[in-house]
């Protein structure tokens, strides 16, 4: 009985050897695992073996996924997730919220009043890299002073965040539900520094003035005497922990050093009417 298995063993397995099986690659072309096992006729730049390469333009790494980086027509470097890591053809015409990119430096809380601070939006704006209809908007700080609520200031929505995700409805929604952290993209399209991320409000939940009215002496002074009012941009990240809210988490002093020391330095939020 063995003799006949290892005679009929030898009798069928070459022909199965011999056999050229055809499946689907990841990228919709065919793998010959006959004709490309051997000398194939890529020779050498096909490598089926779990990596493809096509082209020399996109390695598409066993599965299809491509190998956590693309580079993509326009210019963007997508990094697996979908989401933009910088600026690009695709920031949306819709964009109408930002978190500034850099903070006051030296000058802390005195950012010139609310002239001053929407200035800083509009002057961050123009030299990003997004449509010339976003650039042409009109740009105002999400602050509170004595006499002015920040709610007033922002227009009515709805609002859309670097690459045109859905920021809030409107202002109830705005201030009901908040701004999620993954939302939270400067005008560069970049997510904010957990260790940076302090922004100046001066206002309570509801977009009006804190109570107690802190505001860095309605944005005129850096002076350590004075307090502001500060958000957390991921106020509801799952690291975040303490004083969740994005327009209302504590307050600080206006300082630059004051600020720093409670992980900010004189960022703002940016709205379009």
């Amino acid at each position: 009985m063995k003799a006949m298995l290892k005679t009929n063993v030898r009798w069928w397995l070459p022909l199965v050897i011999a056999c050229t099986t055809t499946s689907t690659r990841p990228d919709g072309g065919t793998i010959d695992a006959g004709a490309d096992a051997g000398a194939g006729t890529d020779a050498g730049t096909d490598v089926d073996a779990g990596t493809v390469a096509d082209a020399g333009t996109e390695a598409d790494a066993g599965a299809g996924a491509d190998a956590g980086t693309e580079a993509d027509a326009g210019g963007d470097l997508d990094a697996g997730s979908g989401q933009d890591a910088g600026p690009g053809p695709d920031a949306s015409t819709t964009m109408s919220f930002f978190v500034t990119s850099v903070g006051t430096g030296n000058a802390g809380g005195n950012l010139g009043g609310l002239t001053g601070a929407d200035a800083k939006c509009a002057t961050l704006i123009q030299a990003a890299t997004v449509p010339a209809s976003v650039k042409a908007k009109t740009w105002r700080a999400y602050l509170s002073t004595t006499t002015v609520a920040a709610r007033t200031r922002i227009g009515v929505g709805p609002w859309y965040s670097f690459g045109g995700a859905l920021v809030a409805q409107d202002l109830n929604t705005l201030h009901d539900a908040g701004i999620s952290y993954e939302l939270m993209l400067t005008e560069l399209g970049t997510t904010v520094p957990s260790n940076d991320h302090d922004i100046l409000t001066g206002s309570d939940a509801d977009g009006g003035v804190s109570d107690p009215v802190a505001t860095c002496g309605d944005w005129t002074t850096n002076d350590i005497s004075w307090y502001t009012q500060v958000g957390h941009s991921d106020w509801n990240s799952p690291s975040t922990a303490g004083n969740p809210s994005w327009n209302a988490s504590h307050l600080t002093t206006c300082d630059q050093a004051g600020l720093q020391s409670t992980a900010g330095s004189g960022r703002t939020y940016c709205f379009a009417q």
